[in-house]
């Protein structure tokens, strides 16, 4: 195929990346979400990616525990670009209520795995919170995985009146997921850490405004949008704090701002331009090698 560049997904393949290192095109790998504190991995890694061009992270902060366990050539570029985009699109909020049964003042919209990365007893908690000063709210919950499941019924079950407005939605087709970030008000997001989030990506390509953790990927993905909330890890009163105070600003406007936000920075074009430059960028360092 003669390929000006390789593009590796993933820098848990260092077999692959070895491979790959010994043909004549430089080799740029991307993360996903990978976990620098792994020993045996990451002895692969220092060999596997010894000769890596470059590497794509979300955030470039990413990056340097990865630097700092050798498991990436001091040489290696590093460049920042979202793991991905979406196809979703906005659409009409009472249409997608309808058509999902969702309803809430505000609805908030949690998605992801239930484990203690993703934190969802910090998303009850911060939801029990900020129903204090927002009482019609109902937090709409879509999880992947039910590791937490039993534990999260338990503690619903001990506050009755909490637990009618928690909805666990368990798995849903992906085109429902596009109709209930529609259908809310918030996105809440909990993670400790993340490659990039999916989750996040999707809801902003609704237009749906965000409180999430202060991670660097979440902090490369929204930027400096006005209509998004930053809070550490864990914080649930600081959650609620967000949601409450996102709420309180509420206007006909925001979905709008949010999905030209989207539109600027995260949608594929976007993307797609941007790994052209870093192609461009490493192919001439490599001619010039």
């Amino acid at each position: 195929m003669a390929p000006d560049i390789v593009h590796l997904n993933g820098l848990d393949f260092p077999l692959h990346a070895r491979l790959l290192s010994t043909l004549p095109p430089p080799v740029v790998v991307q993360d996903h979400a990978s976990n620098a504190a792994r020993p045996r991995l990451g002895r692969l890694r220092r060999w596997g990616h010894a000769h890596a061009a470059a590497a794509l992270f979300t955030a470039e902060a990413q990056a340097e525990p990865f630097r700092a366990a050798r498991q990436l050539p001091a040489r290696a570029l590093i460049f920042a670009v979202p793991e991905s985009s979406s196809g979703f699109e906005t659409g009409d909020r009472a249409e997608a209520r309808v058509r999902t049964g969702v309803r809430g003042d505000p609805a908030i919209l949690w998605v992801g795995r239930l484990d203690a990365n993703k934190d969802p007893f910090t998303a009850i908690h911060a939801f029990r919170l900020a129903r204090e000063h927002l009482p019609g709210a109902e937090l709409w919950c879509v999880h992947g995985t039910d590791a937490l499941l039993p534990a999260l019924e338990r503690s619903l079950a001990e506050d009755p009146a909490l637990a009618s407005h928690v909805h666990l939605l368990g798995r849903v087709p992906h085109a429902q997921v596009e109709q209930l970030c529609r259908a809310c008000d918030f996105l809440l997001a909990t993670s400790h850490r993340e490659g990039s989030g999916y989750a996040l990506i999707e809801a902003l390509a609704c237009g749906l405004p965000p409180v999430v953790s202060d991670i660097a990927p979440f902090r490369a993905l929204i930027g400096n949008l006005a209509e998004s909330r930053f809070v550490a890890p864990g914080d649930a009163p600081a959650f609620a704090e967000g949601l409450v105070s996102l709420a309180r600003e509420a206007n006909d406007q925001r979905r709008a701002a949010v999905r030209r936000h989207f539109d600027a920075h995260l949608a594929f074009p976007v993307v797609g331009r941007r790994l052209v430059e870093i192609y461009q960028s490493v192919i001439a360092r490599s001619a010039r090698a």
